[in-house]
């Protein structure tokens, strides 16, 4: 290359690095009143055109003019995982090259401003809620005191102020929606105290700091005398043409402040419920700028949503369409939402005004899918969101289903609207064909989960969400093949759960509360029939009572209201019906099983289905009911041990364990009884801990020592305490003891004539010629195997071998060689074996036990297929000891399927998943094993704690998990830990 070429490059590179152009801007967060701004990093800005850039460590962020770019540019979206966009403005809105001015984009923490939003409401309804009563009682006193009203104006002004309470804690997410985008950043003080005070419902301390700077009566006057001075100025004084801009930009910031006071003084007005002032101060702040479209979709909304003005909400709506329109390209994204709010207002007006039509809405949605699917994209949120409104109008649930699919695939925690899209779904689609297990499983449910995490446990969403979940379950439990008693339980546990929420939201006397009670008093006289078809007829009659009790609630909240406001809600009739019904099967069952403890025996029966369901509030109240009980006889001491042990229960699996065992501490006052003393151990046992079961054991022997009765069970059960604990030298201890009593109770004979004997004699004399095997007889077989594994794990080998063999030995002699019995002595000490890592003599033993089981005789074919699954297991095993998972997983799927043929759900089957699950978990695939784990526990759960038709009763009504059951459930939680982190904030 010449030096001419190479100067002509070096000047071109010059050129074009001197021409080049770059705007600055800066990531952040909002200054709020409970968190400081702070600069975000890794913010992706896409820009018009398809060119992106992302923030530095410190917010800050640079875009260079490229070729083809022009002298601006646009932001198209701005995404960072967890964050928002405080202000949508900056989309579209087009920046220039040339200026000097930093570009400012504001993120918002999306789960920060959750909590901020939840806090704000809470507020505000607190605020609400007070000014109601303070108006209910003055005019109540105008009523009863000072005679100022007549009836008819009292139940009028009284139907009125409900109405406004109703309306404003609808609408309350609105003003909150407002608070929540105040950006404190250099905003001047005493406009921060007032935001303040608003957002903290201190509306006195505001209305008087507004009133020092602001009159409310003249600012609309005002505006309009300072546009006419200012348009008279610009006509007479061109040559000030700089000093009339600066002076309309003050205009339009006093505007704003205006705005922003008249803001303030709507919400004032909304909380005291007067409407009318409410209206001028929206309105007044609307006309201040007919093109602000924040200003006119506020007022469009409260006409829509507070009086049902919808002409004057169509006004408002439709002047944003035509400042959108007036904005070509730059203002389409805002132009969708006015047509979504416009079609909103005529959906919603349409049922209310004759003369509104539903359809108007059609083509507004369809108007403002196809812009966001053409700006946006087919899997934006917003796309989504008109895809269900589309769907909503239509009846068409594959529109839904599109918005579900649009959510489910977006990154990060799911949308909370992806709730109301799973509950529109079932409910067009799935319900009214009756695809009820579905719809729970895969909408309602997931639903509930969303809810609970975006609004909360306690969220009235949440309780709506309860409430729709009971409802299904009482329409599931009235068709003919459903698990009749489990859908009444799973009915009345979350219609109860959201009657909590509602009475402790709207009070006693609202009339969502009132609905709650109708529901349970209708599961209540459903549960009565299907006792009373069962025979249980004691039972049935305590439903009867309890149903009673809260179908009067209802009626009786209906009857308040109707007293109040002069309505009468058409349920209060459903109630009434529901009544004479439970009366009239009352007097079918007769006075006979009429008395107090049927009650008690009802309360009982509910606190246990409660209890089963993780209800444990309500199991509280209705053991507390059924201990308050009269009865028609006197209870002993043992009894009241009993329900008190059942408190204590409830309150140790609810982790409170101070007033677990103030509970336990009265059952023992009442009764130190062998039931007091087993059930405590079995609690605590299954619980894990060993030493307040142990110690409870060894009360146990001692009483029974004390009686003069010395039982091996005892010290059997103390053996297994230790082996949960993993101590197995005292394990090993007991097991002796226990083998001690059942030795000289087998080699002590029997009575002549004792049941033995007599047994004994008829099997000699039987055609058969089956030799009798005494119980006893099991148990000291049993004993001997229960010692050798005991021996395993404390890793003596030459002790184990002798037990099983000693067992071994009694089962060849009483059973013969060829016996399933045999076949399962051979099992242990094979998987002895391979405990101690000799695998040939392991293997030796398992195919003597396979040979046995192939030759022996069974009673049909799937006996003998069960057999070979427990080889099954046993050679799974023994590969996944020597690490060949191949092997291992061979076997144990193959006994899977033997077994799930022949027993269905059942703990052999749950033990094969727990086999495969202990494969996957020791060869790293956690994640795998999870899911085995989530299988064996689900089959254990519905196999052992199902309610059943045929209900056995116990002496005590709460039944915690057995030990196998709570230890696989903690294995599960630290199993998951491992797999599924849960992300902290700092």
């Amino acid at each position: 290359m010449t030096i001419r070429c190479k100067l002509f490059c070096l000047m071109t590179i010059v050129a074009l690095t001197a021409g080049a152009q770059s705007r600055q801007g800066v990531v952040r967060t909002p200054q709020r009143p409970s968190a400081a701004s702070v600069k975000i990093s890794e913010a992706v800005i896409a820009l018009k055109g398809g060119t992106t850039v992302r923030s530095r460590s410190n917010g800050v962020f640079s875009v260079t003019k490229k070729v083809g770019m022009g002298s601006t540019f646009q932001v198209n979206n701005v995404t960072k995982q967890g964050y928002e966009l405080f202000d949508r403005k900056v989309i579209g809105k087009s920046y220039d090259f040339g200026s000097k001015e930093a570009v400012e984009i504001v993120l918002v923490d999306i789960r920060q401003q959750q909590r901020e939003r939840q806090q704000l409401e809470k507020k505000a309804e607190e605020r609400a809620y007070a000014s109601y009563r303070k108006k209910l009682d003055r005019l109540t006193k105008q009523y009863e005191q000072d005679k100022a009203l007549t009836g008819e104006q009292y139940r009028k002004q009284l139907q009125e102020l409900q109405e406004a309470l109703e309306r404003y804690t609808k609408n309350i997410g609105t003003a909150v929606d407002y608070y929540l985008h105040i950006d404190y950043l250099g905003m001047d003080e005493k406009d921060a105290e007032i935001a303040r005070c608003m957002e903290n419902a201190e509306y006195e301390r505001a209305d008087s700091l507004i009133r020092t700077v602001f009159d409310p009566t003249s600012v609309v006057t005002q505006s309009q005398a300072a546009s006419a001075e200012i348009d008279d100025e610009e006509a007479a004084l061109m040559a000030q043409l700089d000093a009339l801009k600066q002076k309309r930009a003050q205009k339009k910031a006093q505007d704003e402040k205006n705005a922003e006071y008249l803001y303030y003084l709507y919400t004032i007005a909304l909380s005291n419920f007067n409407n009318d002032s409410a209206a001028i101060y929206i309105t007044a702040r609307a006309d201040l700028d007919t093109t602000n479209i924040e200003w006119q979709n506020d007022a469009g909304n409260f006409f829509k949503d507070y009086l049902q003005h919808f002409d004057k909400a169509e006004k408002h709506f439709i002047r944003n369409i035509n400042t959108h329109l007036l904005q070509g390209e730059a203002g389409e994204l805002g132009l969708a939402d006015d047509y979504e709010n416009l079609a909103h207002v005529y959906y919603e007006g349409s049922h209310f005004q004759k003369d509104i039509d539903r359809q108007q809405a059609i083509p507004l949605i369809k108007k403002t899918l196809a812009i966001r699917e053409r700006l946006l994209g087919e899997n934006d949120p917003l796309t989504a969101e008109a895809y269900n409104n589309l769907g909503l109008l239509l009846n068409d649930t594959h529109l839904i289903y599109q918005a579900i699919k649009i959510l489910e695939t977006q990154p990060g925690e799911k949308h909370p609207y992806l709730a109301t899209y799973y509950e529109n779904f079932a409910a067009l689609r799935l319900i009214p064909n009756g695809y009820w297990r579905q719809a729970m499983e895969h909408y309602l449910l997931p639903a509930l989960e969303i809810k609970e995490k975006a609004y909360g446990k306690e969220s009235l969403e949440v309780a709506e969400n309860y409430c729709r979940i009971g409802q299904l379950y009482i329409k599931q439990s009235h068709y003919f093949r459903s698990h009749g008693w489990d859908d009444c339980a799973h009915a009345l546990s979350y219609i109860q759960k959201a009657l909590q929420i509602f009475e402790r939201t709207y009070g006693h006397n609202h009339l969502r509360v009132a609905e709650a009670y109708l529901q349970l008093g209708g599961v209540l006289s459903d549960m009565a029939k299907r006792n009373n078809i069962f025979g249980n007829v004691a039972l049935a009659n305590g439903y009867l009572i309890l149903a009673k009790e809260d179908l009067t609630e209802a009626q009786n909240i209906y009857q308040t209201n109707k007293e109040k406001y002069g309505i009468e809600r058409a349920e209060s009739s459903h109630v009434n019906k529901l009544l004479k019904e439970v009366d009239k099967l009352q007097k079918e069952l007769g006075e006979m099983v009429n008395n107090p403890g049927n009650r008690a025996l009802s309360c009982k029966d509910l606190a246990a289905l409660n209890y089963s369901h993780k209800n444990y509030e309500s199991s509280l109240k209705y053991l507390q009911q059924a201990m308050r009980q009269e009865y028609s006889y006197e209870r002993s001491s043992y009894d009241l041990a009993l329900e008190y042990l059942d408190m204590g229960k409830v309150y140790y699996t609810m982790d409170d364990t101070t007033k677990a065992q103030q509970w336990f501490d009265k059952a023992l006052a009442a009764s130190q009884s062998t039931t007091t003393y087993k059930i405590l151990l079995e609690l605590y046992d299954s619980h894990g801990e060993s030493l307040k079961a142990a110690d409870y054991c060894r009360k146990l022997i001692e009483l029974e020592r004390a009686e003069g009765a010395v039982w091996p069970e005892q010290y059997e059960r103390m053996a297994t305490i230790y082996e949960h604990a993993e101590d197995y030298a005292q394990a090993i201890k007991y097991w002796q003891q226990a083998l001690e009593i059942r030795n000289s109770d087998y080699h002590t004979p029997p009575a002549e004539n004792s049941l033995i004997n007599i047994l004994l004699s008829e099997s000699a004399n039987s055609s058969e010629q089956e030799f009798y095997i005494p119980s006893h007889y099991d148990n000291l077989v049993e004993c001997y195997n229960k010692l050798g594994k005991a021996f395993t794990n404390n890793g003596d080998k030459s002790n184990a071998e002798k037990c099983f063999n000693t067992a071994l030995t009694m089962q060849t002699d009483s059973l013969g060689e060829e016996h399933e019995l045999v076949a399962a002595c051979y099992d242990r000490l094979g998987m002895m074996y391979c405990h101690f890592g000799e695998y040939d003599q392991a293997r030796i033993m398992l195919d003597k036990s396979l040979q046995i089981r192939e030759k022996a005789e069974y009673n049909n074919g799937v006996s003998h297929d069960l057999a070979i699954a427990n080889s099954d297991i046993c050679f799974g095993k023994y590969y996944a000891a020597q690490a060949d998972s191949t092997q291992a997983l061979k076997y144990f799927r193959h006994a899977y399927s033997i077994r799930k043929d022949a027993l269905g759900l059942s703990a052999s089957v749950a033990e094969c998943w727990l086999c495969v699950a202990k494969v996957c978990e020791d060869f790293g695939r956690l994640e795998d094993a999870l899911d085995c784990y989530y299988e064996a526990i689900n089959i254990i759960l519905e196999a052992d704690d199902g309610y059943t038709e045929w209900a056995v009763w116990k002496e005590t009504a709460i039944n915690p998990p057995k030990y196998e059951t709570f230890s696989l459930m903690q294995h599960i939680k630290e199993l998951e830990a491992k797999c599924l982190p849960i992300e902290t904030n700092e």
